[in-house]
């Protein structure tokens, strides 16, 4: 009898400390911000993603007000996506399997807001010159998750001066696609959910432990790579402040200023 009182109460410990736990982690992610990654089946992609989100960290925590606790990994069937408001994600030109548990939970984060970055790696240096034919088959690819109507990013859209003014948004690579998803809006603040390009940002943030960067940037060199750390902060800006910047009053002089660079 005082045996199975012992292994109850050893049980019943053990339950306490991992409910406890738990809700340590849940409290250190609500209140603070992280930046995320998918994880993939890659490795290597996972290193390059986790060093270039951190890279990306350090900037903006020197030009900005923001100040990111961490980067975390995110393992898509166990890990909640609810925490943060902004995630990165490098796929290749097919999508992973994906269960209908999985799929729901995507989609009920972008309901909620949150938005994620899809970085089609095995694309990016191939697709220097877009095609119609070529972004009917980048759309075709997301069908999968629900994500359709997607289109081409417009001159004045709110991601070209969340942050710094941009006309451009080059990663490791200078492709000019930049897709969108432009549903419901209206229940999003008007932020768009969904973002797709084809340029691997993190390849371009992403050093080595002797602190020199991974991979050349082309065809700009370092000033294309400076631009990329500039659309990782707009990016973070658009996700956490929405379209404010649309309502702006000098929104008009920001657009006028964008056109001369």
């Amino acid at each position: 009898f005082f045996k199975k009182i012992n292994i109850l109460s050893i049980l019943f410990l053990c339950l306490f400390f991992s409910s406890h736990q738990n809700k340590l982690k849940a409290n250190q992610l609500y209140n603070n911000l992280y930046l995320a990654y998918i994880k993939t089946e890659e490795p290597l992609l996972n290193q390059i993603a986790l060093s270039g989100l951190n890279e990306l960290r350090t900037y903006l925590v020197e030009r900005t007000s923001l100040n990111p606790r961490g980067v975390k990994e995110i393992d898509l069937l166990e890990d909640d996506l609810f925490f943060y408001p902004l995630i990165y994600w490098q796929i290749s030109n097919v999508l992973p399997e994906l269960n209908e548990q999985t799929i729901k939970k995507i989609k009920n984060y972008f309901d909620s807001g949150g938005v994620i970055l899809f970085d089609i790696i095995d694309f990016s240096k191939s697709y220097s010159s877009i095609t119609e034919s070529s972004i009917e088959e980048i759309k075709s690819i997301f069908t999968k998750f629900g994500i359709k109507n997607l289109q081409n990013i417009s001159k004045n859209h709110t991601l070209t001066k969340s942050y710094y003014l941009l006309n451009k948004f080059p990663g490791r690579w200078d492709n000019r696609l930049i897709l969108i998803q432009n549903d419901n809006l209206e229940n999003k603040d008007g932020v768009s959910s969904v973002i797709v390009g084809l340029n691997d940002w993190a390849g371009a943030w992403a050093k080595d432990k002797n602190n020199y960067h991974l991979f050349q940037v082309v065809p700009g060199g370092e000033r294309q790579r400076e631009l990329s750390y500039r659309f990782g902060i707009n990016l973070l800006m658009y996700a956490l402040t929405g379209n404010y910047k649309s309502d702006q009053v000098h929104s008009k002089s920001i657009l006028e200023r964008l056109k001369r660079k």
